[in-house]
């Protein structure tokens, strides 16, 4: 019944022993926020899993995962960080098959957001009926306000997961430094951590998770052929971990 049988046949679901998780549980009534790129909505792995999500980053209610065709942030590529959130809620939606996804887009489609929409999208999560937070992405200062949205999701019982390595600095950052937040770092098939990407200076993950080498969803091209990638990175673990 799988939409890509490719997609069950890898690596990391054995590591995690996600057949026997799901023999106990299959993330039945719950609900996981993914606050990413947004996702691909039409992609078959999602389909019947969703509710209703929010785009904070062109203020609407289509937290679609797509390109603007610009390289907003002038490095030279284009929309880098689409298929990101797709690739995040793809595993998610692997490890827990009954969950409900919702999806929520804080970062544009080079990947950058603001704290200010973080924060708006914690708080929507919170007040929406996720039961789990799954955040990928980093900054390097502490904000109070933050910090403040954090802890309101925290104290209403939301189980707050967070990949959060800073790029080319060899820390984490925020919100993965705050207390009661699960941060989660990336290993590789022989449980080593991923030193590329994922030793930190500042301090240790709570959790480490599979994060080289993950098949997930991506997005649908422009020629309607849906997406299915590899890619490697802290998110894939902080996705895994939010699903178990």
């Amino acid at each position: 019944d799988s939409p890509d049988p490719g997609l069950y046949d890898q690596w990391a679901l054995p590591k995690i022993r996600a057949a026997q998780a799901q023999a106990l549980a299959k993330g039945q009534g719950i609900t996981v926020a993914v606050l990413d790129t947004g996702i691909d909505l039409d992609h078959s792995l999602f389909s019947g899993r969703l509710v209703a999500g929010y785009d904070f980053v062109e203020d609407d209610a289509d937290p679609s995962d797509g390109f603007n065709r610009l390289d907003d942030d002038g490095d030279g590529s284009v929309d880098e960080g689409v298929g990101h959130g797709s690739h995040a809620a793809g595993i998610v939606a692997m490890v827990a098959p009954q969950a409900k996804i919702m999806p929520i887009r804080i970062f544009d489609s080079e990947g950058r957001g603001s704290y200010f929409d973080v924060i708006e999208g914690i708080v929507y999560a919170a007040d929406n009926g996720a039961k789990v937070i799954s955040l990928s992405g980093a900054g390097a200062e502490h904000e109070q306000a933050l910090q403040d949205a954090v802890n309101y999701a925290l104290n209403k019982g939301v189980i707050f997961v967070v990949a959060g390595g800073l790029s080319n600095a060899n820390a984490m950052g925020y919100p993965a430094l705050y207390p009661g937040v699960i941060s989660v770092s990336a290993t590789n098939q022989d449980d080593q951590v991923a030193a590329d990407f994922a030793c930190f200076g500042n301090g240790y993950p709570a959790v480490y998770a599979p994060g080289v080498g993950i098949y997930s969803a991506y997005y649908t091209s422009t020629a309607g052929i849906e997406g299915n990638v590899w890619w490697k990175g802290n998110m894939m673990g902080g996705a895994f971990c939010a699903g178990e």
